[in-house]
């Protein structure tokens, strides 16, 4: 309000005219005076680092809850899209609230906790070493825009002449079939070189098919295979594409022609080789994973067709009710959801909490073991509360200077777009954050991070 009044009196629109006006020393003495008063008070207020309070946007709930829970369920297209302001869907003023987002993040949270529930044994992690020249990657060899500049050679190994059409991708549906029923992280080796290099290498790249994500571009050295590895998490029936980088580009430089001429023939010359993909995977280091022991903690796991009749499975449990299925079930149900629960809101929420924030997210396990659902079920009812509240949904910063855990959440979301990580809580949570070598430790160790690439992007 003041600030409305400065800015009245310097454009000498107040008093208005007509009105009699008071001597101009008297008007410069009080603009003087509102003006240092001004500065004092946003001097004083500088350091508390106040914001307005901001709403997650879609990049950042996926984030957060990929981080969460382990899992890598696509959920921003669940989500509604985000406005911006200038430029930015990071402002506060543009990241709006509804009741449809509501319900869109309890879709976005069953999915999520679908996903990071475990459900068998621990799948058998197995290197195999697949080749193009397969049965089954029939349809991407023989298409009719491919099959005059992609041959395969010796043995397993395939040539490629010319770059595939862009709607029929080197996509390799052996691996399709592995990540189909065993979605999970794995490694990703390619052996390849360039045919009559002549002292050059081509590139080639490597990414996803259902996320189209990146995993990096390499070069296929001179005459002499080399193998490339990349790690990456793939989702049911996600694979790889393999593909040359600007081969016509190069072929044409030397005079090729990037189809072989008519009457057709053996195509010849420069060519990006592919010796075999071998893909490693699924990589467990624990089991059960991270995300499924932070919702439902070490209970043991047992086949729902062997709960007993009583129990009731509902909504999307009831088709797994006499299947053999796994699914938590604690020795003392109380006692594991309370301690589950806490665990997991302190994560959720990116600081402690105490005895009654942890009680509204309890009573509704409670309610639910009272009227005999399974143990899942229950605590599912209190995690997608907690992922569509709003100590989750917003960055929530208490009057006053920042704590050491706002601050924490402010950084990371910054710098990674996502909760902070376990080194980040710790150093928050010995109330160490807020001392300027540590901070700027941290801040360099999330700079130094390839997850700062967020950021920039």
């Amino acid at each position: 309000r003041w600030g409305r009044v400065v800015a009245r009196l310097d454009a000498g629109t107040m008093p208005p005219s007509g009105s009699e006006r008071p001597p101009a020393a008297d008007v410069a003495a009080v603009l003087t005076w509102a003006k240092t008063e001004l500065a004092s008070a946003a001097k004083a207020y500088r350091p508390n680092g106040r914001a307005r309070l901001r709403r997650l946007n879609r990049l950042e709930y996926e984030n957060t809850v990929h981080d969460l829970l382990g899992v890598r369920t696509p959920l921003r297209d669940l989500l509604p899209a985000d406005d911006s302001a200038d430029g930015f869907d990071t402002a506060a003023q543009a990241l709006t609230i509804s009741p449809v987002h509501i319900a869109r993040s309890m879709d976005a949270a069953n999915a999520a906790l679908r996903d990071a529930a475990v459900r068998g044994p621990k799948p058998e992690s197995v290197t195999t070493r697949f080749s193009y020249d397969h049965e089954k990657e029939k349809y991407f060899m023989t298409h009719g825009n491919n099959q005059p500049g992609i041959r395969p050679r010796n043995g397993g190994e395939v040539h490629f002449f010319s770059e595939p059409h862009i709607e029929v991708p080197a996509r390799l549906n052996q691996f399709a079939e592995r990540t189909r029923t065993s979605p999970g992280r794995y490694k990703v080796r390619v052996s390849a070189y360039t045919q009559d290099a002549k002292g050059e290498s081509l590139a080639y790249l490597v990414r996803t098919t259902q996320s189209r994500e990146l995993l990096g571009y390499f070069d296929a050295p001179p005459d002499k295979p080399g193998v490339v590895e990349v790690e990456h998490w793939f989702g049911p029936n996600d694979t790889v594409v393999v593909a040359p980088y600007r081969l016509n580009d190069a072929r044409r430089a030397r005079k090729f022609s990037q189809y072989p001429p008519k009457p057709w023939r053996e195509p010849d010359g420069l060519a990006l080789a592919i010796q075999w993909v071998e893909v490693e995977g699924p990589l467990n280091e624990a089991w059960p994973p991270v995300g499924h022991g932070r919702l439902y903690g070490d209970s043991p796991l047992k086949p729902f067709k062997e709960l007993p009749k009583d129990v009731v499975t509902p909504g999307p449990l009831q088709a797994l009710r006499n299947t053999d299925k796994l699914t938590p079930v604690p020795a003392d149900a109380a006692a594991t959801a309370k301690a589950a629960v806490r665990d997991f809101l302190a994560r959720a929420f990116r600081r402690p909490v105490t005895h009654d924030d942890a009680a509204p997210y309890l009573a509704l396990v409670t309610e639910r073991l009272a009227k005999n659902e399974c143990f899942e079920s229950a605590m599912r009812a209190a995690h997608v509360a907690a992922l569509c509240s709003p100590d989750f949904l917003f960055l929530v910063e208490e009057p006053g200077p920042l704590t050491d855990h706002a601050l924490a959440a402010r950084l990371s979301y910054f710098l990674w777009r996502t909760a902070p990580d376990d080194a980040l809580r710790a150093a928050a949570d010995r109330g160490e954050l807020r001392r300027p070598e540590v901070l700027r430790r941290e801040t360099d160790r999330l700079l130094a991070s390839p997850r700062s690439a967020a950021f920039v992007n």
